[in-house]
């Protein structure tokens, strides 16, 4: 699961699974506000196209115009609960994913992961870096 440029880091993770030997099945939920957050779709349909273990599911709050199967809402409230979830994206969103997923889906704690990316102390401490410098 992801949103917006979180899919960088969830497009290495899938990538390292699809081309192992054998590869479980795995579902891509991705989330943005509309469909040009989803800027890199063509790879993930062509993922679905070339493995048939893979399923992309877009996820745009009122359901994506031009996108097939979009699924309206936010991508922590289309997540099954019998998944294990790689999160990564806008920290308020792994927040609310992890509780969304844990106490109304179902989904057990320990089959919940994240990558949490703070873009704004890592620049706020490059900034005084250089400044200091």
């Amino acid at each position: 699961m992801c949103t917006g440029t979180g899919f960088a880091f969830v497009r290495t993770i899938v990538e390292s699974m699809l081309f192992k030997a054998r590869c479980q099945p795995i579902s891509l939920y991705w989330g943005g506000r509309s469909d040009a957050d989803l800027y890199f779709q063509g790879i993930a349909c062509e993922w679905t196209r070339l493995h048939n273990n893979f399923h992309f599911i877009p996820v745009v709050p009122r359901g994506g115009q031009g996108i097939g199967d979009a699924c309206p809402g936010r991508a922590q409230h289309a997540v099954m609960a019998d998944a294990v979830v790689y999160a990564c994206g806008f920290p308020g969103m792994i927040v609310d994913a992890r509780e969304a997923l844990t106490t109304q889906r179902g989904l057990r704690p320990n089959a919940f992961s994240r990558i949490v990316r703070e873009y704004r102390s890592r620049v706020l401490n490059q900034l005084s870096r250089h400044r200091k410098a």
